[in-house]
């Protein structure tokens, strides 16, 4: 860790005022606050890098006790392989040139793993060591801990974050970093939970997002992080949702039961489409808890 930790009130990143910004939840000491101008939802104030190297610090990816991370990333293995094919396969549809391929918060590498049997030059970069260790270990190549370690003129074809864009302090800033490193054509994709999700729609300042506050520092919807992505300089060429494990008739039983409809904890949370097709329809109509986007770099 570096320096010491400290906290600033911000403006919104995206229209860059304060005046639109109204409370919307409090996560213990952790305020979250949403623009109503951009849809965007984030905690305010804002740590700094510091208090991020600090949670990545060490046992991220294992029970560290802390409230942060994982208890076991490892066995969730088969199935982060599993999602990986699926996000490649997209990248391929997509982007079918294929090229060089930065992973930024590559975690364990499962994703730069399926990359590399998929024909392309995958690099990652992690922040917290044991993901970066991981990786060196399977034979995968790691080139920083933050994508701001790389020179500038490096150049991808492809750059993904999958689940780390609402981790970072600046989003901004980093899709700039994103934007700078990419190639004109490149493709850009991320995956975030969905802010504008049905759950978060019904829940609002109860949405279980906003329980993750201690790493998840910004809550995008589908206008939101296209917007972010338009004003860094690229263009929206997909955008998808998945996962929503409400059947028609839940909201009804909750309320006979004296709960507020979805107020049982997080949904089991998957990045694969519903099979009902009822859940199908609300996921087209980008309501799933998922969030995924892919855009083009502009020249």
């Amino acid at each position: 860790m570096t320096g010491s930790m400290g906290f600033v009130e911000i403006a919104c990143p995206l229209c860059e005022s304060t005046s639109h910004l109204q409370h919307r939840a409090t996560d213990s000491e952790r305020r979250i606050v949403v623009c109503r101008h951009c849809d965007l939802a984030f905690v305010n104030p804002q740590p700094d890098d510091a208090y991020l190297d600090a949670i990545y610090a060490r046992d991220y990816y294992e029970d560290n006790g802390a409230g942060t991370g994982y208890q076991d990333y490892a066995g969730l293995s088969g199935l982060l392989t599993q999602i990986a094919r699926k996000n490649i396969a997209t990248i391929a549809e997509l982007h079918p040139r294929g090229g060089r391929l930065l992973d930024v918060g590559c975690a364990t590498g499962e994703f730069l793993a399926v990359a590399g049997d998929a024909g392309w030059q995958a690099e990652g970069v992690e922040l917290a060591p044991d993901g970066r260790q991981t990786c060196q270990d399977k034979g995968l190549t790691v080139v920083g801990e933050r994508l701001t370690d790389l020179p500038a003129n490096e150049q991808y074809d492809v750059i993904t974050y999958w689940d780390v864009l609402e981790h970072v302090t600046n989003p901004m800033l980093e899709l700039g970093e994103a934007h700078r490193r990419l190639a004109s054509g490149g493709l850009f994709a991320t995956t975030m939970p969905n802010y504008g999700s049905l759950r978060s729609l019904v829940q609002r300042g109860r949405w279980w997002g906003f329980y993750t506050s201690r790493e998840h520092l910004f809550f995008f919807t589908p206008r939101s992080l296209a917007a972010a992505l338009e004003k860094a300089g690229f263009r929206v060429i997909r955008t998808a949702t998945t996962t929503v494990d409400i059947q028609p008739l839940r909201p009804i039983k909750d309320l006979v039961r004296g709960r507020m409809p979805f107020q049982s904890g997080p949904p089991p949370v998957t990045y694969f489409e519903s099979r009902r097709t009822f859940g199908r329809l609300l996921e087209r109509a980008n309501l799933g808890h998922v969030l995924f986007m892919f855009a083009e770099r502009l020249p």
